[in-house]
């Protein structure tokens, strides 16, 4: 079920400061602002990636075009990467890693 204010949260901000470890398809983020360290799964490290290269703050329609030109996502795949990505988004919240904001 789609949260009813997420249509206003159309910013996606990064909130963490990161290091970074990478080894195989796996990823370790340290957050320097909050002392956390996160294991990932590589294309989901790849979303991180993609904000950190857009200054920590894009459009959120905007961020998907990128993330999805960068994990090459073809037409067909669209409609599972957009769940994918959300389902990304959401667990990068929850972690205190990032923030979807109203512009």
């Amino acid at each position: 079920m789609q949260d009813p204010e997420e249509p206003l949260r159309n910013v996606v901000r990064l909130f963490a400061r990161l290091s970074w470890k990478t080894w195989n398809d796996e990823v370790v983020v340290y957050d320097d602002a909050s002392g956390h360290t996160h294991l990932l799964e590589s294309n989901a490290a790849e979303v991180l990636v993609c904000l950190e290269a857009a200054g920590g703050l894009c459009p959120r329609d905007e961020f998907e075009g990128l993330v999805a030109e960068h994990l090459a996502v073809s037409d067909d795949e669209r409609e599972e990467f957009q769940e994918w990505l959300a389902v990304i988004l959401a667990q990068f919240r929850r972690m205190d890693l990032l923030a979807l904001e109203a512009q």
